[in-house]
C-alpha cells in the first residue's frame, strides 16, 4: 500500500501533521523554544532583543487581571 504513493506525499503528510501538533501546543499555551529557534533559522527571521520591558509585557498578557474588591 505504501509503495503506491510517491515519497513527496509522505514528506507533505509529515509536514502537515507536525504543523498541526505545533499549532495545537501553541494554542494551549505551550512554548516550544527549540522548535521556534530552528524555524526562525530556517526562515531567516531574527528574534527581537529580549529586554525587561518585553518580559513584563509578556507576563501581563499571560497573567489574569487581579480581582477587584
Amino acid at each position: 500500500m505504501t509503495s503506491q504513493f510517491p515519497s513527496e506525499f509522505w514528506y507533505c503528510l509529515a509536514s502537515v501533521v507536525i504543523t498541526l501538533l505545533l499549532s495545537a501546543a501553541h494554542r494551549r499555551g505551550h512554548r516550544l523554544p527549540l522548535v521556534e529557534i530552528i524555524l526562525d533559522l530556517v526562515h531567516g527571521e531574527r528574534r527581537p532583543e529580549v529586554t525587561l520591558q518585553t518580559l513584563l509585557d509578556e507576563l501581563r498578557q499571560r497573567l489574569p487581571d487581579p480581582p477587584r474588591s
